[in-house]
């Protein structure tokens, strides 16, 4: 008996043996498939004149699943988002894009129903997310926020991607912050078009050379770096 209890102990461990194998397998397959749309240059039209300098700045703020745009609000910039309710008191602006159902019933990463999710998921309307800030933020790297490098003509491109993305005005009454405003966008969220790769898109549209595929906040911050367009 004793002989028969090894042997089934011998054999249980082998199968969990080959599980994490597989396991451990699969995630390094999933990485490295990640990694690998990051780097691989998704297309662009554009070319540059590359005696332009790259004096311009965006900023991204990443956060767990998501990232946004984090933009300087000056004199350069306030005829470009026109179409947003902004007061003369507004510093900075946040611009980001995502799914409706998501966007705009999900206060926090704790209020996430199986539902909204699932309707992101497997397919959802866009909405391009206007947050003002009205303080001065001396240092974006202080809040976790990383600079991109732009020309005077990427920067421009980049704005008019946001400005002709929106198709309709703001929802009404639909708030996650005070004075925060959401529009109706061209385009669909989806597994396979998330906020990242939106981010990636107009990165691309700017003018930058961006990965093909950048789903996670990594793959975003990953494919900056292989580029050559953080600052500094």
């Amino acid at each position: 008996m004793k002989a028969g209890r090894k042997k089934c102990s011998r054999h249980l461990a082998s199968k969990l043996r080959r599980v994490g194998l597989w396991g451990f397998g699969s995630a390094l397959f999933l990485g490295l498939a990640l990694c690998a749309g990051a780097m691989i240059p998704g297309r662009t039209d554009i070319l540059d004149d590359p005696r332009e300098n790259a004096d311009e700045t965006v900023w991204l703020l990443p956060g767990p699943i998501h990232t946004d745009f984090l933009i300087r609000y000056d004199a350069l910039t306030v005829a470009q988002f026109g179409f947003a309710d902004l007061s003369d008191a507004t510093k900075w602006i946040v611009v980001g894009w995502g799914s409706e159902a998501f966007y705009t019933a999900t206060g926090s990463y704790r209020d996430m129903r199986a539902r909204t999710v699932l309707r992101a998921g497997t397919g959802d309307s866009g909405v391009l997310r206007i947050l003002p800030l009205r303080f001065e933020i001396a240092d974006p790297a202080a809040i976790g926020a990383y600079p991109v490098s732009l020309t005077g003509t990427q920067h421009a491109r980049l704005f008019e991607a946001f400005t002709t993305d929106v198709i309709g005005p703001a929802l009404a009454d639909v708030h996650l912050a005070p004075g925060d405003q959401f529009f109706p966008t061209r385009g669909r969220f989806g597994l396979w078009r998330t906020c990242n790769q939106w981010v990636s898109e107009r990165l691309r549209m700017s003018g930058l050379r961006m990965g093909w595929a950048t789903p996670l906040t990594g793959s975003v911050r990953l494919s900056v770096w292989w580029f050559g367009h953080a600052k500094g």
